[in-house]
């Protein structure tokens, strides 16, 4: 930041530490692009030529992966060629390794005290010669416990954040982590489910007709070939359903999930609780569209099939049986203005 004179890195800095939820997330993004030099890129940029179109969303991302490493990235299609614009599975990977910046960005601003506060609630114990011997995580998950009562998401981020933190740990961290795996319940609620598992969850489907399934955290579901049924969970989620004809679930509460796929009859299923009146469709700058739970900081996001085609999705279906097709609302947000527009649908789909 002592390089950036006009005080704006500074300044941002300091909208991502007192932001919170999907404000903070969209700030950090935001200090990302000025610290790489890469807002005045066109978000539309990097659009696959062939098929797929602009998968990554929003070039900004792949452009600072690419300021930071030094190089271009290129891809390869079935035939050699190279491209420049990813497409299909690259794309998934891509933005996993922005939200991984992105994740590592935050540890650095906000974790290494809250860490260390968190982490001295974890006890261990050592044998005279100072090997350890057993780690006790009861008061730490006590903790989380409490804390999970009235601010869920913000507990499940930081118990997110420890997790990564025991990582770089040495034994002690992987023993920890053991340990916090063998109190957890994949049976349980949200937080006993992210106690269970891994940091990072990566479904992968087969050929055949997959239910692929996570909780809480930040996961990728690729369903493959078939007609699949993905339900993401709660967190920061990116799923693909692949050939076939597939169904995204998102319920209440579930966070932010992102929908890539361009292949097949797919549809997105909310769950109780989310009515047509409970939501509002958006297209916005980054290429991507967005259906937000009003009052809430939930929302789904795809993209077009492809620059001319139709949605990643073809229909969105709600719990009382009734239905909006996806076609009707591309139709209307192509007659919307440059920008950030909002459409409303109507009852009838």
């Amino acid at each position: 930041m002592a390089l950036d004179t006009s005080g704006e890195l500074q300044d941002l800095v300091e909208q991502v530490i007192s932001a919170s939820g999907a404000e903070q997330n969209d700030a950090l993004t935001q200090m990302i692009y000025h610290w790489t030099g890469v807002e005045d890129i066109d978000p539309n940029s990097r659009t696959a030529d062939r098929m797929y179109g602009n998968v990554i969303g929003d070039a900004r991302k792949l452009k600072a992966l690419e300021e930071l490493m030094g190089q271009e990235w290129l891809g390869t299609w079935c035939g050699g060629d190279r491209d420049r614009n990813p497409h299909g599975k690259a794309a998934l990977i891509l933005l996993k390794a922005f939200d991984d910046l992105q994740l590592y960005i935050k540890d650095k601003l906000f974790d290494d005290n809250n860490n260390d506060n968190l982490l001295s609630k974890i006890r261990i114990s050592t044998n005279d010669e100072g090997e350890l011997t057993e780690v006790h995580v009861s008061t730490f998950i006590n903790y989380l416990e409490f804390e999970y009562a009235d601010n869920p998401q913000q507990t499940l981020n930081q118990l997110r954040q420890v997790k990564i933190a025991l990582l770089k740990l040495g034994d002690v961290g992987k023993q920890t982590l053991a340990a916090l795996e063998q109190a957890g319940d994949e049976d349980g609620n949200a937080l006993a489910q992210m106690l269970a598992r891994d940091v990072y969850l990566h479904l992968i489907g087969t050929d055949g007709n997959d239910i692929l399934t996570s909780g809480s955290g930040f996961d990728v579901l690729e369903g493959g070939n078939g007609d699949d049924t993905l339900n993401a969970g709660q967190g920061n989620d990116k799923v693909t359903g692949g050939a076939g004809n597939d169904i995204y679930i998102f319920n209440l509460g579930d966070g932010q999930l992102e929908i890539m796929d361009a292949n097949g009859y797919d549809g997105l299923k909310f769950g109780e609780g989310i009515t047509k009146d409970d939501i509002t469709i958006t297209q916005e700058a980054d290429g991507f569209v967005y259906i937000r739970i009003n009052n809430t900081t939930d929302v789904v996001k795809f993209t077009q099939a492809s620059t001319t085609s139709t949605l990643a999705i073809d229909y969105i279906y709600f719990a009382d049986n009734s239905r909006i097709r996806a076609n009707a609302i591309l139709a209307s947000l192509k007659t919307l203005t440059e920008g950030n527009d909002t459409l409303t649908a109507n009852k009838d789909g």
